[in-house]
């Protein structure tokens, strides 16, 4: 925690920690021991983040992504029927190829995001090729009309439960948007960093929990907020 007006002099015990950007005067004012305060919130977020290795099975889901889903304010904007019978991944990839000729129409020389909940569809589209031939009449279309019309897509994955287009197809009504969004209520460089990191299902949906109770609170979110923010802190 930040230290306290109270507190002159102190002394630091250290394992694992590097402090030395902080050396300074034994005699501080108020205003320069809140930026002491500070840089030792992101010297830990540092430490932190540095000592995390790689996880022996990287999930796919991201709590952005996620809580974007759960969030937003959707709409129907087209349906497409399918005649015959096809792999749900080639159904998933022709999707996305209708799209970008939705984009190419309306909204040509744009960037916009795409979220898939069909995972080997959303990485073939993200590569533009696929050892599938099953696949490869789509990309060659997809990527044709990408560079044609100044199409820059990224790409999402939309977890099947949280997928609000599907409500459609199960005869339902679109779902209520939540009443709790993340994307309203985290500061910017911890929205950026939440972004960036994938994770297994029960470990996104526990983070999103986690993190909308947690600034939800009334208490002083500096300390957390310099933890999670880690690289993209100011």
């Amino acid at each position: 925690m930040p230290p306290s007006p109270r507190v002159r002099r102190g002394g630091f015990l250290l394992q694992g920690l590097e402090l030395t950007a902080l050396e300074a005067p034994c005699h501080l004012s108020q205003v320069e021991r809140e930026l002491l305060g500070r840089e030792i919130l992101r010297c830990f977020s540092r430490a932190f983040l540095a000592q995390q290795g790689p996880s022996e099975k990287v999930g796919i889901e991201s709590v952005a992504v996620n809580d974007v889903l759960a969030g937003g304010s959707w709409r129907v904007d087209l349906v497409l029927p399918w005649k015959g019978d096809s792999h749900i991944n080639v159904l998933e990839l022709a999707t996305v190829v209708a799209l970008h000729r939705q984009l190419a129409a309306w909204h040509p020389d744009s960037r916009v995001t795409v979220l898939v909940d069909s995972q080997v569809a959303k990485s073939a589209a993200a590569k533009g090729r696929s050892s599938s031939r099953s696949l490869g009449f789509a990309l060659m279309r997809s990527s044709a009309l990408q560079v044609a019309f100044g199409l820059f897509v990224a790409y999402g994955f939309a977890p099947t439960r949280l997928n609000i287009a599907d409500d459609p197809t199960r005869f339902v009504d679109l779902r209520a948007p939540s009443s709790r969004r993340l994307f309203e209520s985290l500061p910017a460089p911890v929205w950026h960093a939440v972004s960036a990191v994938r994770m297994r299902r029960p470990v996104a949906s526990w983070a999103r929990l986690f993190l909308l109770v947690a600034f939800d609170s009334p208490s002083d979110k500096a300390f957390l907020e310099s933890l999670l923010a880690g690289p993209f802190s100011c």
